[in-house]
């Protein structure tokens, strides 16, 4: 998704942290009192379009595959758009879904229940 803050004064709100194989920064935090903070409020009541720790920060401004140009941005810009990516798992994740597993024979739903794994046999 893409959001569009303005600082207004104040910082962007975005504790990130990169990885040059990556090329993209990870969010690892969201201050509070901040653009970000403010547009998490928000969108509180739509929870998919929040910034959370774990997304990751594909481009800002046009700027991709450039930690250093993207974090250059995030400095010297008033208006910054981003381009947020969610991976599924943690998508799931924050809706509380549980893994499936291999060996399961069948799919059960079991909502509001977390699923135990299974107990390992004794080879011995």
């Amino acid at each position: 998704f893409t959001v569009t803050l303005r600082k207004e004064g104040s910082s962007l709100g975005l504790n990130v942290s990169h990885d040059k194989q990556d090329r993209v920064l990870r969010v690892e935090g969201v201050f509070p009192g901040t653009a970000a903070h403010a547009w998490n409020r928000a969108q509180a009541a739509r929870g998919e379009r929040t910034i959370n720790v774990g997304d990751i920060v594909f481009s800002i401004n046009g700027v991709t595959q450039d930690q250093q140009r993207m974090l250059q941005e995030c400095r010297e810009r008033e208006v910054l758009t981003l381009t947020i990516v969610r991976r599924p798992a943690e998508v799931a994740a924050a809706k509380g879904a549980t893994a499936l597993r291999a060996e399961a024979s069948e799919f059960v739903p079991m909502i509001g229940k977390v699923a135990q794994p299974a107990a390992a046999e004794d080879t011995t």
